[in-house]
């Protein structure tokens, strides 16, 4: 950027959305006229995501692992102060799945898991996931929580089989609305 250090990033209001259009030459030209891709929201509707989390959540295996290869980091802190964790697994050369959660007060939150169905039944999710509870722990997550859908009908019990636990909605925790 140059200039004030303390000066708005024109790009901080402008959030990078996703679609059919954005390609690695382009993220190449937003990084080269100053961009800071660090911190830019990835989609209006979620701006505690970088841009490597709305490239993964829409799908957009080969922009992600662009993002990775230019240095944008995996891990952000998103406006309200919360700590945002994620990790990318690559296999054969790409980008295969992603999992992304963030630190609520003194739990972890698993948002999202998603792996490439070209890699699909490998022990990718599972792997992931257990790489977001050891660095939860690592953070000082007292406990890691999720929500899934009761279909497609193996959400549920592939998270069961990694120690997950249903919790009855009179349990919920204040944040989990």
């Amino acid at each position: 950027h140059g200039g004030d250090p303390n000066a708005k990033d024109p790009w901080d209001d402008q959030p990078m959305i996703f679609n059919l259009n954005m390609t690695p030459a382009k993220i190449d030209l937003l990084i080269k006229y100053g961009a800071d891709l660090t911190r830019k929201p990835a989609r209006a509707d979620r701006k505690d995501w970088t841009p490597i989390m709305g490239a993964l959540a829409d799908g957009k295996w080969d922009l992600a692992h662009h993002f990775l290869e230019k240095g944008v980091p995996t891990d952000y802190v998103a406006p309200d102060g919360r700590s945002v964790q994620s990790l990318l697994a690559e296999a054969d050369g790409r980008a295969a799945g992603f999992i992304m959660g963030q630190m609520h007060f003194e739990d972890a939150y698993l948002h999202e898991l998603d792996v490439d169905p070209a890699f699909g039944r490998r022990g990718i999710g599972a792997a992931l996931v257990m790489r977001f509870i050891e660095a939860a722990k690592a953070k000082g997550a007292r406990a890691v929580y999720l929500s899934t859908f009761r279909t497609p009908q193996w959400n549920a019990p592939f998270y069961r089989k990694l120690g997950f636990v249903d919790v009855a909605r009179a349990d919920y925790l204040p944040w989990m609305s």
